[in-house]
This record gives C-alpha cells, sequence and structure tokens, in this order.
C-alpha cells in the first residue's frame, strides 16, 4: 500500500508514520521540511508549503 502523509514528523503524523512503516506501508511525507525526522531511508520526502501554491504543482 502506498500512502502520502501531510506533516508526518510532529504530533499525530509521526505516529501515523511509525505505525504505517510497521505495517509495511511505503510512506511519503509531504512538508515543508523545517524539521528534521527520524525515518531514515525508510520513507521518500515531498517538500511543498500549503500557503504557497506554486510549491504544490
Amino acid at each position: 500500500m502506498k500512502v502520502l502523509v501531510i506533516g508526518g514528523n510532529r504530533f499525530f503524523g509521526r505516529h501515523l508514520v511509525e505505525q504505517l512503516l510497521e505495517d509495511g506501508a511505503d510512506v511519503t511525507i509531504l512538508n515543508r521540511r523545517n524539521l528534521n525526522d527520524r525515518f531514515g531511508y525508510q520513507v521518500q520526502r515531498l517538500k511543498a508549503d500549503r500557503q504557497n501554491h506554486s510549491s504544490l504543482k
């Protein structure tokens, strides 16, 4: 299963990503990359800011 998580490195998102990885999901995190996460090579990352419409294209 492929899953896109918006956010993913704070609060609920971090726990969601951990559970998805345990369940064997292929996880991509979409965030502003303002914070480092601890998932290493287990996830793919996309950078975008939902306030900046051109970054979402």
